[in-house]
């Protein structure tokens, strides 16, 4: 309850707010590197996330080049996608074997377990958060190969972002509200592709992962006609925002209490 009433605090809508000029001065990092140096995409986006999360939550700067905090993200997120894996590990439908001695010869997820702990106590001791750097440049390479799947709709967000802010400058907050073809193409970057398991529902002899309810929910044709297309307009009526179309922030980040 605790932990709900302090990330609800600081992270609930009007809150957040505070947090922009973090995110304006990554997306203008990501933009230079990006035109420095075209190739290392997913390295950028992955620098962009780090450097956003780590100003937002520790206060910190990060290196421009082979960040320590990013560089043990990237390490400690594999553990993250193996231990995902529903049935990976015996253990995981036979949780008993979790006294099995880590020597034992079967017993090799205990002696990766050890070794992944000790990469969890990197992650206390160490100031960076995995998951949440690493799912949001998941989120914006999505939204780059969908955009690129879909080249009317990049050149309708090109056209909007020209014709509201014009070309002398980058876009800001302060645009929002007049690009709602932008913010149509981020609802449907969040709604296109599952990018984690975002937490389980546990019962005494079955785990269900929220990622396939999210999918379900989320790619449901009857709400998203041609679902797995990458289609901003769905969000769109008559140049504006829909209010009738289902937001997928409902299924984007799970769902429940937070």
């Amino acid at each position: 309850r605790q932990h709900r009433r302090l990330l609800h605090q600081e992270f609930h809508p009007s809150a957040a707010l505070r947090f922009r000029p973090h995110e304006l001065r990554a997306s203008h990092g990501l933009i230079r590197r990006i035109l420095e140096h075209p190739d290392d995409l997913f390295e950028h986006l992955r620098q962009m996330a780090g450097e956003t999360i780590m100003a937002i939550t520790y206060g910190l700067e990060v290196q421009a080049k082979k960040d320590p905090y990013i560089a043990t993200a990237a390490e400690a997120v594999h553990t993250l996608v193996a231990a995902a894996v529903p049935g990976a590990y015996l253990v995981d439908m036979m949780p008993i074997l979790k006294y099995v001695p880590y020597w034992m010869p079967f017993a090799d997820f205990q002696r990766k377990a050890r070794r992944w702990r000790k990469l969890a106590l990197n992650m206390i001791n160490l100031p960076y958060a995995a998951a949440k750097r690493n799912i949001t440049m998941a989120v914006v390479a999505s939204c780059i190969l969908g955009l690129l799947l879909n080249p009317a709709a990049l050149k309708k967000a090109q056209d909007e972002i020209d014709r509201v802010v014009g070309t002398e400058q980058l876009p800001t907050f302060d645009y929002v509200d007049l690009l709602p073809y932008i913010t149509a193409i981020t609802k449907e970057a969040l709604r296109w592709r599952d990018i984690a398991p975002i937490g389980a529902k546990k019962q005494p002899n079955w785990v269900i992962l929220n990622i396939f309810w999210d999918r379900a929910m989320l790619h449901d044709k009857n709400i998203y006609p041609n679902p797995f297309d990458f289609n901003p307009d769905r969000f769109m009526k008559d140049g504006k925002l829909d209010p009738n179309a289902k937001d997928p922030m409902h299924a984007s980040f799970g769902f429940g209490r937070r």
